[in-house]
């Protein structure tokens, strides 16, 4: 569900699955101009990997932009939301 919204974004040209917590991979395959993330994972157990994915896209100019959490808004709930509609 959510790559189907995403893909059909204006702009967007590729929506590709994360497999691992190490995004070398797809950067390096890829090379995106930008790639958006929560913010989330700045501090704790994925930080390391953060700056590891800004330092990768640093390589050819992209970067990182990364969305504030919207306070009440659950993508848990938007999901229920859209299967039940489907269901309609």
């Amino acid at each position: 569900m959510k790559k189907c919204v995403i893909e059909n974004i204006k702009g967007v040209e590729y929506v590709v699955k994360q497999e691992t917590k190490d995004y070398e991979a797809n950067l390096r395959r890829f090379q995106p101009d930008i790639m958006v993330h929560g913010k989330y994972w700045r501090e704790g157990p994925l930080a390391e990997v953060r700056q590891k994915a800004i330092d990768i896209l640093a390589e050819w100019g992209g970067e990182v932009v990364e969305p504030d959490y919207t306070q009440g808004i659950s993508s848990s709930v938007l999901k229920e939301k859209a299967k039940n509609e489907i269901k309609k």
